[in-house]
């Protein structure tokens, strides 16, 4: 069954799915707030970053994905697609959604690389999580970017 939802309910559940594990990473003495996590929380967080959200944005499931999450990444940002923020307060700049980190409260912060409008980085930013913020993806299609804010999401 399909059914039609957004970017930004998508990182919700994507952010829903990885504080459910919580409890549970925790049993394991599995280490996962910032400046405490290993690769093993990392390793986890991919894989749920691969297979919820990517899965769902290129409506399947495989073993890479032509999406930007690192600063390394972004010299292909012609090409490549990525999650996007829109901050209307700082409009003249493009805010790549990297992950999410626990600072405070678990996964409360954002992490963005800040692309200036020629397409530069500027900086990895942390902002601190918001049900306001609204997600889009920034697909290439055709040597075109498409901005996708709905996605038909649906497993048979």
């Amino acid at each position: 069954m399909e059914k039609t939802i957004t970017v930004t309910e998508l990182i919700s559940i994507y952010r829903g799915a990885l504080i459910s594990l919580l409890p549970w990473m925790e049993k394991l003495g599995v280490l996962w707030k910032m400046h405490e996590s290993y690769d093993d929380w990392d390793s986890i967080s991919a894989c749920m970053y691969y297979n919820i959200l990517c899965a769902s944005l290129y409506s399947e499931v495989a073993s890479t994905y032509p999406v930007i999450r690192s600063v390394h990444n972004l010299k292909y940002l012609s090409t490549l697609d990525y999650v996007g923020i829109e901050l209307s307060m700082e409009s003249d700049k493009l805010f790549i959604f990297k992950d999410l980190e626990s600072v405070e409260r678990p996964l409360d912060t954002i992490i963005v690389l800040v692309v200036d409008s020629n397409g530069e980085f500027l900086e990895k930013r942390m902002l601190e999580y918001s049900d306001d913020f609204r997600f889009y993806f920034a697909k290439m299609e055709s040597g075109q970017r498409q901005v996708i804010k709905t996605i038909q999401v649906g497993f048979a």
